[in-house]
């Protein structure tokens, strides 16, 4: 047994993520569920290191087109420099990954300036 079937721990990380992609949504891809296993369960996304103020992007998490069925779109102004981080529950009711399926995180809304953060997601495979 692997440490990530038999407790939470990191699944997959992205450092500076683009917080201002341009025309939204665009999605980043964090993480493949391995394709040995039967699913994931993401339990919640730490983001920090930002590399400014977060005061206008909103994005999103899950393992749909959009990156949106496990944490749901929203603005993080809390996000407002590097010292800064935020750590977001998975939703009730939110998708499972299944083998090979793809994490990401949707920017829904862009910064408007050149910014970005690193993001960690934890949680464990079955």
């Amino acid at each position: 047994m692997y440490l990530n079937e038999n407790a939470i721990t990191l699944l997959g990380s992205a450092a500076a993520v683009d917080m201002d992609p341009g025309a939204p949504t665009v999605v980043t891809t964090i993480f493949t569920v391995p394709p040995d296993k039967t699913g994931c369960i993401v339990t919640h996304v730490v983001c920090r290191n930002s590399s400014g103020n977060l005061d206008t992007a909103q994005f999103s998490f899950g393992f749909d087109a959009a990156g949106a069925d496990c944490i749901a779109d929203a603005l993080h102004a809390a996000l407002d420099g590097s010292t800064k981080y935020i750590a977001l529950k998975a939703e009730d009711g939110a998708v499972r990954g299944v083998a090979a399926g793809t994490f990401k995180i949707g920017v829904n809304t862009a910064q408007g300036a050149a910014m970005t953060m690193d993001v960690q997601v934890f949680g464990y495979y079955f």
